[in-house]
């Protein structure tokens, strides 16, 4: 009777196991790729002005982001934009954009839906010829699934000036 009673427990067991796996919700511990499309503004070098002598320039900044966990506190970011000035005017810097990877880490909680993230990027500008540099990325908000995000990027450029870039986006965060 007891082998019985053993068996029907095993057999029970045995079929319960993957009902219950399944039951529970799996344990995220980073978000997935995300897409962040994203408004914002930077300083930029630019070509000196003749009337005034700036070397640079505000620039309104329309772009994208991707997001690619690479582990449960890290990810690369990509961002590629386009500059512009809103008003036309003869002084005006000229278009240009920009393109950036950044390996970011969130400090904290793996499993936070809002966060901290920061680390160093790359940044590769054309407002004033092409130009390269190095500088860190600091960004604030959601870590996963949909929400604001605001990023601040500050780079130290080539060139003979070595200019400098800062920029602000305000995404918005579209993934998992």
């Amino acid at each position: 009777m007891s082998r019985v009673v053993a068996g029907l427990a095993a057999l029970l067991l045995t079929a319960a196991l993957p009902r219950v796996g399944r039951a529970q919700a799996p344990a995220r511990t980073s978000g997935g790729p995300a897409l962040l499309p994203f408004l914002g503004s930077g300083g930029f070098p630019r070509p000196r002005d003749i009337e005034s002598g700036a070397t640079d320039a505000g620039q309104m900044l329309a772009g994208v982001a991707l997001d690619v966990p690479v582990a449960p506190q890290f990810l690369v970011a990509t961002t590629v934009a386009r500059g512009f000035q809103p008003f036309a005017c003869p002084s005006c810097a000229p278009p240009g954009s920009l393109a950036n990877i950044a390996i970011l880490w969130s400090p904290g909680a793996h499993s936070a839906k809002w966060g901290l993230r920061l680390g160093p990027s790359v940044e590769r500008t054309t407002f004033d010829g092409t130009r390269t540099g190095v500088g860190g990325t600091l960004a604030l908000g959601a870590r996963r699934g949909f929400g604001p995000l605001l990023t601040l990027r500050y780079h130290t450029l080539s060139g003979s000036r070595r200019p400098t870039s800062l920029a602000g986006f305000l995404a918005f965060r579209l993934g998992r």
